[in-house]
């Protein structure tokens, strides 16, 4: 019960505070749907992640789009704890962001008990292949095998 209070927690200050940010953040324009996305071979990036919007009955924030890419490439719950989680990978990756060092305050208050969890995360992210450069959208029709293999290639 609390979890899922610390979820809707996470998600309402996000809702809030993607609007500022995408003021400053210009990705560049996505051209996927679910849809298209849900037509792609089974273990393909963009099909995973549609799978598991349409089964957490969420769809693409825009601007944001290539984050739940993330989620299914770093297998991080669409959650408040995963939320958190890939928050503190992203830092251990290089992303020192405003954003990201709040999102990372905010997690440590929320999830107290599991700062161990988060350091893990930090070190997951700094001894990966660094992703912020990455172009998800051309990555849709790539095997989600191949590329965290490549994430973890020394």
């Amino acid at each position: 019960m609390m979890n899922n209070v610390k979820t809707k927690l996470m998600y309402w200050l996000v809702d809030k505070i993607a609007p500022v940010v995408s003021l400053f953040y210009h990705p560049p324009t996505w051209n996927h749907t679910i849809d298209n996305l849900l037509q792609l071979p089974d273990d393909t990036l963009g099909k995973q992640t549609a799978l598991l919007l349409k089964k957490k009955q969420l769809t693409f924030v825009p601007k944001y789009e290539s984050h739940d890419f993330k989620h299914v490439l770093l297998d991080y719950e669409m959650d408040g704890l995963g939320e958190t989680r890939m928050v503190f990978f992203a830092f251990g990756n290089g992303n020192r962001s405003f954003i990201t060092c709040i999102s990372m305050i905010l997690g440590i208050h929320l999830y107290p008990t599991q700062l161990k969890l988060f350091y893990k995360d930090y070190l997951r992210g700094k001894h990966s292949a660094n992703i912020s450069k990455w172009d998800f959208a051309s990555l849709a029709n790539k095997p989600c095998s191949l590329l965290k293999q490549k994430l973890y290639q020394p």
